[in-house]
């Protein structure tokens, strides 16, 4: 009787050990809205973090008007990586996921900007100098 416990109890433990072991299933995925709008606010933050004086520009209230941006080529270059991983995040997103015509409507403009970003950067006059030095 003793010995017949101590078998079940083994092969409970063993069970459960077993058991947890395995990794937990991940998580779903949010719905495709809320990581259309994550995004848009994760670029917009960025954006005006990367181009503070356009927060005076355009007159945005509950910003810090006392700063201007880095030009750095470091400060270029986490730029240019962050638009590259929100483009490759956005692309990501099924738009027949998206539920909401003014987050359809948000996907494609920060879609566009971001394509446009990058297309351009080909094209940049402040890494040139012109005339050219001879």
């Amino acid at each position: 009787m003793v010995r017949a416990r101590t078998v079940s109890v083994a092969g409970i433990l063993l069970l459960t050990l077993a058991c947890a072991g395995q990794p937990p299933a991940p998580p779903p995925a949010p719905p495709a809205d809320d990581r259309v709008k994550a995004l848009a606010d994760a670029y917009l933050d960025g954006f005006f973090a990367r181009n503070p004086d356009q927060i005076t520009l355009f007159g945005v209230p509950g910003r810090r008007h006392d700063a201007l941006p880095d030009n750095s080529l470091d400060a270029l270059r986490l730029w240019q990586a962050r638009e590259d991983g929100w483009l490759k995040a956005l692309q990501q997103i099924d738009l027949a996921a998206i539920n909401t015509s003014s987050l359809r409507a948000t996907q494609a403009i920060l879609r566009e900007t971001l394509e446009g970003a990058i297309a351009a950067r080909v094209c940049s006059s402040a890494l040139t100098r012109w005339p050219p030095l001879s």
